[in-house]
């Protein structure tokens, strides 16, 4: 259910960028020209600056002088460029950009903003004073003034033409979401939203830019020019990097065998001997009923096919070779060899009698003597015998304790 609202909300999104405020043409006939303008390489890269700098990139966004988005124009016109507003009502010929930041725009010289220095879209006097057109005092980062600023409309060839830089979207995105790539105006990343004069401290990010774009020389987020300017840097970077981890992981992936998840390993081998039946399941696994493989049976816990075992798993699974070795080996050997092992497994260690059948186990099998390990079963480590021996004398020590004091008091009482 999650993963259904989340996909209609990507929908949802996606629609809402290509459309923006028009209702025409359609959302699929949208789709359909921003396939072609991908294939094609015909992507408009709109900036609002002056023939030394590209000072504001245009994004889906940005609001147009006739209070419309960049998405709500006509982007699709890559051959005419003449991005006209697609809004009923509206007679914005082309798309002409309004500094401001957020909500706050610029204003004119008369104190009114542009939209009161529009009419139907379309630039003039203002309808509050006797301004006849909009002009302001507002300096750009570039120190030109706002009249000194002009749109430009350019696709990748031309850009290369005049030798200007052709930067990809972000990790690769464009690649991933081709119908919307069209729309994103001049905006590729993060550091797209700065100034032109902020923007030419950025380094070139590896993954995305390649490592020939980065260059031994590259400066790190740390030279750009302001905090703003480092802070959407330093996501440039991490998010490239993140990127290139998922493109490696996936590339892993798709070279292993089909079917497994990430980070799964190599399936475990069978080990030697009858394969156990379906039907033993639960409790005991491959080696029940012979006191090796107990609680887990067969790789229990990870479910899936292809994922490793858990430790417990393995040392069920080497248990049971053990065993299965052991009674090849019995098998192999002769009828006199065979007695005798059998004879001295019955002789009594160090004045202890050797173990007799249990009723519990029906006496099918006597218990292997305290002295000797279990058939199958892995000897206990010299640390864990180390943590048993320290274990009995802790209790030993408490035991002599109790009775020490409890000597104690009953003398105590008798005198």
């Amino acid at each position: 259910m999650a993963a259904h609202a989340g996909a209609g909300i990507d929908a949802f999104s996606e629609g809402q960028l290509l459309t923006g405020e028009a209702t025409s043409p359609s959302l699929e006939e949208l789709k359909r020209r921003a396939l072609v303008i991908h294939q094609q390489k015909k992507r408009l890269f709109v900036f609002f600056g002056t023939p030394d700098s590209e000072c504001h990139a245009v994004g889906p966004a940005t609001r147009c002088f006739c209070g419309h988005s960049y998405s709500s124009h006509a982007w699709y016109e890559t051959d005419t460029k003449r991005v006209r507003c697609r809004v009923e009502g509206c007679r914005c010929e082309c798309f002409k950009y309004v500094p401001g930041r957020g909500s706050t725009h610029i204003r004119c010289a008369c104190k009114h903003g542009h939209a009161e220095h529009c009419s139907q879209g379309r630039p003039g006097g203002c309808r509050l004073c006797a301004c006849d057109h909009f002009h302001s005092d507002w300096r750009c980062a570039c120190g030109a003034t706002y009249d000194e600023h002009s749109m430009s409309f350019m696709t990748a060839a031309e850009r290369v033409a005049a030798g200007l830089p052709v930067e990809e979207n972000l990790g690769g995105w464009a690649k991933e979401k081709p119908h919307l790539e069209a729309v994103c105006g001049g905006v590729t990343r993060m550091t797209s939203l700065l100034s032109g004069v902020e923007r030419l401290g950025i380094a070139p990010l590896p993954h995305t830019d390649g490592t020939a774009a980065a260059g031994p020389a590259a400066c790190p987020a740390a030279c750009a020019a302001s905090s703003t300017a480092a802070m959407l840097s330093s996501y440039d970077q991490r998010a490239d990097a993140h990127v290139a981890r998922l493109r490696k992981l996936r590339d892993g992936q798709a070279a292993r065998a089909g079917g497994r998840r990430l980070g799964s390993g190599p399936t475990p081998l069978a080990p030697p001997g009858p394969t156990p039946p379906a039907a033993a399941r639960g409790r005991g696994g491959a080696a029940r009923g012979g006191g090796a493989a107990r609680g887990g049976g067969g790789a229990r816990g990870s479910g899936l096919v292809g994922a490793p075992p858990s430790a417990r798993a393995q040392r069920e699974l080497a248990a049971a070779a053990a065993e299965a070795r052991a009674a090849a080996a019995a098998e192999l050997q002769c009828v006199p060899c065979t007695a005798a092992a059998a004879t001295t497994a019955l002789v009594p260690t160090a004045g202890r009698p050797a173990a007799r059948p249990h009723a519990s186990n029906g006496g099918a099998r006597p218990p292997a003597p305290k002295g000797l390990p279990a058939a199958g079963r892995p000897r206990r480590s010299s640390a864990g015998a180390a943590v048993a021996a320290a274990r009995r004398e802790r209790a030993a020590n408490a035991a002599e304790m109790r009775m020490g004091i409890r000597a104690d008091g009953g003398s105590e009482r008798a005198e």
